[in-house]
């Protein structure tokens, strides 16, 4: 038992160590903390980790147990894939149901639990609701955590929430404006990046990063 678990800990370490070096495009929003904190991990931090860390495994798993984790990860990539046809739909049906199929005789019935049979009808979702992030609970989330840090005042905390959300969208229509320099833009990302978020470096990061950021918070909230 000792060994299993120092094997564990060793591959964990070491995929770990690949993960912390992954890069990130530019509009990723929060990269995931340190592996080794996988349990705390919350549903965006995984999801992030399943399209850019799967290829780590390939070192790790049996070529099998690899195969099928990337019928996974495959299927994934086309859930968020922005544009989908009928086609798109069919191989993300077949991708998650030979992982749930394969399931079963690679990890025992025992842990195949409902939410692995789940998998199957993600495809009927995305054909009825679109891409993956245009439904999903962490945009609501953090949308809500940044509104609550911008809240000091505890006598009139809605109509600070309110003056708040107007000078957020304020911002995002000037920051947007062709007379606005680009060079104070990418400034402005910079002074307020975190090491949660994937920093621009350019002047061509800002597109898709102030798409990332700024307007999901900003002109997505309706009050």
């Amino acid at each position: 038992m000792y060994r299993k678990k120092n094997e564990y800990k060793k591959d964990l370490d070491k995929i770990a160590s690949t993960f912390k070096d992954t890069f990130y495009p530019s509009s990723t929003f929060r990269i995931p903390r340190d592996l080794k904190l996988y349990s705390v991990y919350k549903a965006n931090e995984l999801k992030i980790f399943l399209l850019f860390g799967f290829l780590i495994f390939n070192e790790i798993l049996t070529p099998g147990r690899y195969d099928h984790f990337l019928c996974l990860a495959f299927a994934a990539h086309l859930i968020e894939t922005s544009t989908h046809d009928q086609s798109t739909h069919h191989d993300i049906h077949n991708l998650l149901h030979e992982f749930y199929t394969r399931f079963e005789l690679l990890y025992t019935k025992k842990q195949a639990k409902p939410v692995i049979y789940a998998l199957i009808h993600s495809a009927d979702t995305v054909k009825k609701y679109g891409p993956g992030h245009n439904y999903s609970t962490f945009e609501f989330e953090s949308t809500v955590a940044t509104l609550t840090r911008t809240i000091h005042n505890g006598n009139k905390p809605t109509v600070e929430m309110l003056n708040n959300v107007d000078l957020l969208q304020k911002t995002w229509l000037a920051t947007n404006d062709p007379s606005f320099p680009y060079e104070m833009q990418l400034f402005d990302h910079q002074i307020h990046g975190n090491i949660r978020y994937s920093a621009p470096t350019c002047l061509s990061d800002l597109y898709n990063q102030r798409k990332a950021r700024l307007y999901k918070k900003c002109l997505s909230i309706r009050l």
